[in-house]
């Protein structure tokens, strides 16, 4: 076990994170990756926000992509690169990327645990080149149903209670939305109400 005082999670309470590689996400993340491959093939220069234990990176590296992963948790970037996975250290919200530095920015399931939308939104525009585009993959879902499922003790996280409230935080912060839709379209979990975006600048 690991603690985490963040600024950027929760309301900067201490926040414990078991740190393993939860085998039981890898088919959602494969399928996931996939998604985004579908129209997007290598060779891209990707950064995977909020890359966790490293799988997804993993992926992309395995299917000829060239990317980054990153994490705010530093027993997940451990974790990862213990096991050789390009997983570093990067809060997105203050990150130490040049600008112009990525085609496209990957997302599962991170973008909503930033305290604020704008200041990574505002990071995405600086580190993507011209035309670059951003792939997000967030849960739909009330503040009270997602703290009673997941993390009771996160109380300041971005929630997004409909497809159309998450198209226009991306639009009113210089992005246009080509794809939104439920991700069941692609089998990443059918269980699950949530979204998968591509969102060009």
């Amino acid at each position: 076990m690991r603690k985490l005082t963040g600024t950027n999670y929760g309301d900067n309470r201490d926040i414990v994170w078991k740190i393993k590689d939860n085998k039981k996400y890898r088919p959602y993340i494969k399928s996931s990756v996939k998604a985004f491959m579908k129209d997007n093939p290598p060779p891209l220069k990707i950064l995977d926000m909020g890359a966790r234990e490293g799988y997804g990176t993993k992926l992309f590296k395995k299917y000829g992509y060239e990317v980054v992963g990153t994490d705010i948790v530093a027993g997940y970037v451990k974790f990862a690169q213990k096991r050789g996975r390009n997983v570093i250290f990067d809060d997105i919200t203050d990150s130490k990327f040049s600008s112009n530095t990525f085609d496209a920015i990957f997302a599962r399931h991170s973008f909503h645990y930033c305290r604020s939308a704008k200041m990574v939104l505002d990071t995405f525009r600086r580190i993507l080149k011209p035309k670059g585009f951003i792939c997000v993959i967030i849960p739909i879902q009330s503040k009270k149903t997602f703290l009673k499922a997941e993390h009771p003790g996160l109380v300041s996280m971005q929630y997004y209670e409909s497809v159309n409230i998450f198209k226009n935080t991306l639009e009113n912060n210089g992005f246009f939305c080509k794809w939104i839709g439920p991700t069941k379209k692609y089998g990443i979990n059918p269980q699950q109400k949530e979204i998968l975006t591509i969102a060009y600048l």
